[in-house]
């Protein structure tokens, strides 16, 4: 992700924020995930990847939003 934005540091900034802000407050997978689908949204490839690394419980997100 670092390199894939390195001529848009803020998109990296951004997403490990995101990261970190879920650990720290423990916020909801379902949160995580929309605010990264926003940040890649120019970025499907590194959306379906990162989507490998969430727990099941985003799954159920994935396919409510999907459902939408």
């Amino acid at each position: 992700i670092q390199n894939r934005f390195s001529h848009q540091p803020e998109i990296y900034k951004n997403f490990l924020e995101i990261l970190q802000t879920y650990q720290r407050e423990s916020k909801p997978i379902q949160d995580v995930y929309s605010q990264v689908t926003q940040l890649f949204r120019e970025a499907p490839d590194l959306l379906e990847d990162f989507k490998q690394f969430l727990p099941e419980s985003a799954a159920q997100a994935r396919a409510a939003a999907a459902a939408k």
